[in-house]
């Protein structure tokens, strides 16, 4: 019954058709929250009960592309985050070393700056901070730029092509029900074709990942996923179960991809965007909830040493575990990024894209859940602005209670369907 997948895709048309009408408005945000709700609605419609088919799959992939169109052309004004993104394409482009200098730098100078580059140095916020971007991101926003200085729109589009790329090598791999989340995720349609964040690179490396780990491709899992964390170091979660699963010869590859990517900027004496990352952890705070419950107890500094060692120190008891059992499963990297995210002291609506390729192999209600409840994120400065327009990124106190009690709702009432399913069975 394809005419169901229609409707659903009618639907989450309608509220992605919203938010590129309201997108640079003052009505943004709660146009995103229209947005959202439209397409998890669409997104259950279409993956309750409709039959598995060739064709469907098509139609599936076929919606998804009319969601991420209606994205490409829009300027996010609840983000300031792509101005970073299309100051360091400008960057790679012309000196290939976009860590070299902060953007503050750069205030003020007499050499000329185009026009679209110097409206993306004007826009970008913590200027005092080099790029956190890994190599592989600032290949992508070179090339962007290269096509079309200062556009975001050519910066979207490349990473639309990219994060569809990753899920076709995948597409052997994932049942309807992954292969529709993936596609139609709110949150990826959102983040990704609207807000033009580059976790999409990254996560297409891990669904690439998903395909060679099935047909034991060694090589491929080892160059994948240094891919996908010459990104963001989210990526680097799956190092340790390749090298586990096949050998040292994928260490040795890994070793070589790592040289490869981050070689150029070592001869240069750069870091890339490690010292910006290690700046970042010691003095940011965002949406945090296993972070912010440290701090009423801990010293600042205390709870970030004390979040970072129960993170690592539970990614390890994982890995031991998922050793003694059959390591050619998939491993538990939803698990442990999620109690990353949750110890972390900045969690980002767009951090939650990397569990998707993990949910479309293994679903979980709690998993969904995040995807559900994490853009409440962009509840900040609640009561203190004029619509959508970004003024505090402070948030009422009542954010992350419902971040959480979302996602228990969620997991809960997924748990019950099951039971009631297998019961009806």
């Amino acid at each position: 019954m394809t005419w169901r997948l229609h409707l659903a895709g009618l639907v989450a048309l309608a509220g992605y058709g919203f938010l590129a009408w309201q997108a640079n408005s003052a009505e943004a945000r709660p146009a995103l929250a229209i947005a959202l709700v439209c397409g998890w609605v669409g997104l259950g419609l279409g993956a309750w009960r409709v039959a598995e088919s060739v064709q469907a799959r098509w139609i599936v992939v076929g919606w998804a592309v009319l969601f991420r169109l209606l994205g490409v052309g829009t300027e996010p004004s609840w983000e300031d985050d792509y101005h970073r993104y299309l100051w360091d394409g400008y960057q790679m482009m012309e000196t290939g070393n976009p860590y070299a200098r902060a953007p503050l730098e750069f205030f003020g100078m007499d050499s000329p700056i185009p026009p679209a580059a110097a409206a993306a140095l004007d826009g970008i916020n913590h200027p005092d901070f080099k790029t956190i971007y890994g190599p592989i991101a600032q290949i992508v926003f070179g090339v962007a730029a290269w096509l079309g200085l200062g556009s975001l729109g050519v910066l979207k589009l490349g990473l639309v092509v990219i994060e569809g790329l990753g899920w076709w090598v995948a597409r052997g791999v994932l049942r309807w029900r992954g292969w529709i989340l993936v596609w139609w995720c709110p949150l990826a349609v959102t983040e990704t074709a609207f807000a033009g964040h580059p976790d999409a690179i990254g996560v297409a490396g891990l669904a690439v990942i998903l395909a060679t780990w099935k047909y034991g491709q060694a090589a491929g899992s080892a160059v994948s996923g240094v891919f996908s964390a010459a990104v963001k170091p989210w990526g680097w979660v799956i190092a340790p179960f390749v090298v586990d699963r096949f050998g040292w010869k994928s260490a040795g590859a890994m070793l070589a991809s790592v040289l490869a990517i981050y070689g150029w900027f070592l001869m240069q004496g750069s870091g890339a965007e490690w010292p910006a990352l290690v700046a970042m952890s010691q003095r940011f705070e965002y949406n945090s909830t296993g972070f912010a419950l440290l701090g009423f107890f801990l010293p600042d500094e205390w709870a970030r040493r004390v979040s970072f060692g129960l993170t690592v120190g539970f990614a390890g008891w994982m890995w031991l575990r998922w050793r003694q059992g059959d390591r050619t499963l998939w491993p538990p990297i939803a698990l442990i990024l999620g109690v990353a995210f949750w110890w972390a002291p900045v969690v980002n609506p767009w951090y939650a894209l990397w569990l998707l390729p993990s949910l479309a192999v293994r679903p979980s209600g709690w998993g969904v859940g995040v995807l559900v409840a994490i853009p409440l994120a962009y509840t900040h400065g609640w009561g203190q602005d004029a619509g959508g327009a970004v003024v505090s990124y402070v948030h009422p106190w009542w954010t992350r209670p419902a971040e959480v009690g979302l996602v228990i709702a969620i997991a809960v009432g997924a748990a019950w369907w099951r039971r009631s399913d297998a019961a009806r069975q």
